[in-house]
């Protein structure tokens, strides 16, 4: 992933200002940590400048739960009485103690209990953050009196952030010890004012982001570098998403301010333009990276269509599996706001196009219809068929770049099953089933379309027609509970076949269902709506005219 210009001049002089810190302090040993020392930590305040907090040792937790001692502190002094205790963005902080005439490294703010005293932290101690043998997040911390900890919150910056954006992020966080936490409209991404901000120097204590998202779309989680050790950067003091080895973008972030809050304090800040390294190991006790290297990406380019405007927006996700799904969701959501600036109902018509390894190509085409908040419906979608891709059992995909293209409709364009008439009075297999659709679109009259349903010759018996939007689940009253899916894909090769022709949410699909579950496809047509819902006719085909005579014929020859 390449740099912002301003970023390549300024690493060097960043990195030779990170090994004169790195001279640094001496670790302080574990096994002298004693209630009642004082000491100091560093974080970056507004502004970006890093300042101290007074910090007093309580205990040493040796068995709290993470695998690896931790320190009980009490952090105090002007800035944690002004913030209301321990900031979100805090994680990672150094903390220091005295140690033969100088100030010697104890570790980092890495925990906080929701539900005791906010000046309470808990610290990781620097060894163990240097451990990156670490492949899972363990156990949360517990500590008798104080109850569960857990890792100090992690402010989210991202760029037109709205509170409808809270679910997925909750999605891209799924499963991480980490929660995050997004103060929307306040924290601001690269760009604009923010890239004409000096950065502020790479030193412990100063704010780092870890990029999940770059480029006109941007989202980050934001930290605290505890120490440099030549080229390698420690932050956090905790586990981002535990994952072990990991590559993520690594970027300087200004700290504008510290607002206050007895329920969560948390900082507020503009992430800088360029990518100053990569994070490479996760693991429970710290992020650790490199300075001056590249992070593994997708190149997103992202197209918005309404109301006659079009814009294009180039991004760079997360290359993991777990994650860019998802980030393509959260990048579509706010694409979608800058270009429609509203939220309501409407329709959206979806087309990715996705390289994968070796130059294979996917094309995928789907729509959405939303009564509320089409942007939030399209963006949930965005993400369905990267997922399907990201999952699969068969092969890794090694996406390469994904080309989105949303246009937008303010009319939901929407039509609803509404009722099934069959015409005939009788079914034969190898014949037809005249159906008679009432469809009732949103907010006008109803219509009524009729379709000629080929039955399959060897399909007889009683019988479910089932009649369905494209994307509406398959639900049968008192059918059988195992039954055959239609196209399920055995190979990597089926399951990209599958994804191209797979039923869109505009087309009518009619299927059978007979007595043992099984699944077929009878019929599937493109409308000019967004097909909603699903009704059911419970029939008896009948064997073809022949068939009967050949089967009779047979039992006679028997006898």
């Amino acid at each position: 992933m390449g740099r912002h210009p301003a970023a390549a001049l300024v690493l060097a002089v960043l990195l030779a200002l990170g090994a004169a810190l790195a001279q640094a302090a001496p670790d302080f040993p574990l096994g002298e940590v004693r209630p009642g020392l004082t000491g100091f930590g560093l974080t970056a305040g507004p502004g970006g400048a890093v300042q101290r907090f007074d910090v007093e040792v309580l205990a040493v937790q040796h068995d709290a739960g993470p695998g690896f001692p931790l320190v009980l502190v009490r952090a105090s002094g002007p800035l944690i009485e002004a913030a209301g205790g321990v900031a979100a963005g805090m994680s990672g902080s150094p903390v220091y103690l005295p140690l033969a005439g100088r100030d010697a490294l104890l570790g980092a703010i890495g925990y906080v209990f929701p539900e005791a005293d906010h000046d309470l932290a808990l610290v990781t101690p620097i060894e163990a953050m240097r451990d990156l043998r670490y492949a899972s997040a363990p156990a949360a911390p517990v500590v008798a009196g104080l109850g569960q900890a857990v890792p100090v919150t992690t402010p989210v910056l991202m760029t037109g952030a709205s509170p409808r954006a809270a679910a997925l992020l909750d999605e891209v966080f799924a499963g991480a010890p980490t929660r995050p936490y997004a103060p929307f409209g306040a924290q601001g991404g690269a760009g604009g004012e923010a890239a004409a901000v000096e950065a502020p120097e790479l030193e412990p204590g100063a704010a780092l982001a870890v990029e999940l998202m770059s480029g006109d779309l941007s989202l980050a989680a934001l930290g605290t570098i505890t120490a440099i050790e030549g080229d390698r950067v420690l932050a956090m003091g905790h586990p981002l998403f535990g994952t072990g080895a990991v590559s993520l973008g690594l970027a300087q972030a200004v700290v504008t301010t510290i607002v206050p809050s007895s329920v969560v304090p948390f900082k507020l800040s503009n992430l800088l333009p360029g990518t100053i390294g990569a994070a490479t190991h996760d693991t429970p006790a710290a992020v650790a990276g490199d300075l001056g290297a590249e992070p593994e990406t997708i190149a997103l380019t992202l197209t918005v269509s309404a109301a006659g405007r079009e814009e294009r927006f180039r991004a760079r996700l997360a290359a993991d599996e777990r994650l860019y799904p998802q980030l393509a969701a959260v990048a579509t959501l706010e694409a979608a706001d800058r270009v429609m600036r509203a939220t309501g109902p409407g329709r959206a018509e979806l087309a990715w196009d996705v390289t994968l390894r070796g130059g294979v190509r996917l094309r995928v085409l789907e729509q959405v219809s939303s009564e509320s908040d089409v942007a939030l419906a399209a963006a949930r979608l965005a993400a369905q068929p990267l997922a399907i891709l990201a999952r699969n059992r068969f092969a890794d995909p090694d996406v390469r770049s994904i080309d989105l293209s949303v246009t937008f409709d303010r009319d939901p364009g929407s039509a609803e099953v509404a009722r099934l008439v069959l015409e005939n009075d009788r079914l034969v297999a190898g014949g037809h089933a005249v159906l008679h659709v009432r469809l009732q679109p949103y907010r006008r009259e109803g219509v009524v379309r009729t379709f000629s349903v080929p039955l399959p010759a060897d399909l007889t018996g009683d019988v479910i027609l089932l009649v369905r939007g494209g994307d509406v689940p398959r639900e049968i009253e008192n059918a059988p509970e195992e039954g055959g899916e239609v196209d399920e894909p055995r190979t990597f090769p089926e399951l990209l076949d599958a994804l191209r022709q797979q039923v869109q949410a505009s087309e009518l699909v009619v299927e059978s269902v007979d007595e043992d579950g099984d699944v077929r496809r009878l019929l599937r047509v493109p409308l000019d709506w967004v097909v909603l819902g699903s009704q059911e006719l419970r029939v008896t085909i009948e064997p073809a005219a022949g068939e009967e005579e050949a089967v009779d014929g047979s039992e006679e020859g028997d006898e």
